[in-house]
């Protein structure tokens, strides 16, 4: 059986109610460690991320195999 697990990142070291899209905007480190820590994966799996370093940090440490990186991905752009 197949499934589809979908991650978002963890929350954005930016004043609240700002806006960042697709900004590479960093994250809060001890969020980012805690789930890290939390979730166990799959050893056979399929990862893909977004390029911006929010998203690309939390995949690459916390999959068990490589992160496939993929432009689509990246957030929307608000201008």
């Amino acid at each position: 059986m197949s499934h589809l697990i979908l991650i978002r990142h963890t929350r954005p070291d930016i004043p609240e109610g700002l806006c960042y899209g697709r900004t590479d905007v960093p994250y809060i480190l001890s969020e980012f460690e805690d789930w890290v820590r939390h979730e166990p994966w799959p050893e056979k799996i399929h990862a893909y991320s977004s390029p911006l370093r929010r998203c690309l940090d939390l995949a690459n440490k916390a999959m068990p195999t490589a992160v496939c990186v993929d432009e689509r991905l990246i957030e929307l752009d608000f201008g």
